[in-house]
């Protein structure tokens, strides 16, 4: 009997989170409820600690428990994180935000029980934006999974939208496909663009704000209304749209029935306040391989390399490119190491190429730090990562010659601009 194992999807934001999960061999993806109402799928990213050797409460049951005793709450959790400021709990005892974050992920885990059954797969957690801490941050907090969880990820609310859409029936989006966000604190308009020339195929967004629209009243819904309707009658008018998808908190509401009507009439309508977490549920099944999604088509944001990175080697006599990190990884997943053997010249030589203007750029890294041997008999290790978006650092590590040629034991380490 085959073991089955799930994906989880985690869309997680300082006002309130969600989870998702999809069990390998039963495919649909499940948003865990919150409440009994149909669509209360929000879980609060709050915490509270009783006084003394009390534990730490989260979610729904910290609210009651603050409630119950009079005790302040812990908000804005990833904020407070990114802040590294060490958190006061009722008692004055402090606790690091990042571990206190790591404890909150861990609650959202063991909400859906049927996920308790299987072994984790992989785990994609979804944010607004991935700012430069935010993997850092997460790699902290998923500490205690990382051992036993084979693959995990963290992706743009942008990138969740592309896995949602295209885990879709083809005529759903082969035409094109446009989001509206509306929050208290955004109304943001996506559309996917897919570029079809290309192999893999490659996934872009194209986003657009409307500060006209924040803050949504209710006593004015009319006007909004009649604004929300210009603004969906412009966009598409541009070109077919196989479908619009409607979330965020202000879509509770039915306050814009003319737009309603108007956008049922020319395209396929769906609303609903998951979109994100499901979204990430689908890219961490893809991220399992039980999809191809990821190997046809590549999304393409902020977090996105968009440069190819080669290496330019001698082999028999002629010069040859190794690829070493290719377009379209996340720049906190750049993680590549080789060994090679240096030159007479004792410099190692990267070309990195844009894949947006094919422009190349060749980066020498020198090494005459290193001691002064005869030909080819030094070893050097390197490694590449990516410290900051845009930025990639180069580690060169001296290993000497086997027993001949001892290794100095020295390694430096250059930072460059990928372009």
């Amino acid at each position: 009997m085959t073991e089955r194992t799930t994906a989880i999807g985690i869309d997680l934001r300082d006002d309130y989170s969600e989870i998702s999960y999809c069990i390998k061999e039963e495919s649909n993806v499940v948003t865990y409820k919150a409440g009994e109402e149909e669509e209360n799928f929000e879980i609060p990213t709050v915490a509270c600690k009783l006084p003394g050797d009390g534990e730490w409460f989260f979610g729904l049951e910290a609210i009651a428990t603050a409630d119950e005793y009079g005790l302040s709450l812990v908000t804005g959790l990833i904020n407070k994180a990114i802040i590294g400021k060490r958190i006061f709990a009722n008692d004055s005892e402090t606790i690091d935000p990042v571990r206190l974050l790591g404890m909150y992920i861990s609650y959202l885990m063991e909400l859906p029980k049927e996920v308790s059954k299987y072994d984790i797969a992989s785990i994609v957690v979804t944010v607004d934006k991935v700012a430069a801490e935010i993997p850092f941050i997460l790699d902290r907090a998923l500490e205690s999974y990382k051992k036993d969880v084979p693959y995990m990820r963290y992706v743009s609310h942008a990138e969740s939208f592309f896995y949602y859409a295209l885990s879709h029936p083809i005529e759903l989006w082969r035409d094109g496909v446009l989001l509206y966000d509306y929050t208290d604190e955004h109304f943001r308009m996506s559309r996917l663009l897919i570029d079809t020339s290309l192999k893999p195929a490659v996934v872009q967004t194209a986003e657009q704000l409307f500060e006209d629209m924040i803050p949504f009243s209710e006593d004015n819904s009319e006007v909004y209304d009649n604004m929300f309707r210009e603004i969906t009658e412009t966009e598409i008018m541009k070109g077919r749209v196989s479908a619009v998808y409607l979330t965020g908190s202000v879509f509770k509401g039915r306050w814009a029935e003319k737009t309603f009507r108007f956008l049922c009439s020319r395209s396929r309508v769906f609303a609903g306040q998951n979109l994100y977490t499901k979204g990430a549920c689908y890219a961490a099944a893809d991220l399992a391989g039980w999809t191809r999604l990821g190997s046809r088509y590549i999304f393409m944001d902020e977090t996105r390399l968009h440069a190819n990175i080669a290496l330019r080697a001698e082999s028999e006599g002629k010069e040859m490119l190794v690829d070493l990190v290719s377009a379209g990884v996340s720049w906190y997943d750049v993680n590549a190491s080789f060994e090679c053997m240096l030159g007479t010249d004792r410099k190692i030589d990267l070309v990195i190429k844009s894949c947006d203007d094919g422009e190349e750029r060749n980066v020498v890294i020198r090494c005459d730090w290193i001691p002064e041997r005869p030909e080819r008999t030094t070893r050097v290790y390197i490694s590449l990562y990516c410290p900051n978006e845009g930025q990639l650092s180069i580690r060169v590590t001296d290993m000497g010659f086997g027993e001949i040629f001892q290794s100095a034991g020295m390694t430096k380490e250059e930072l460059i601009e990928i372009f």
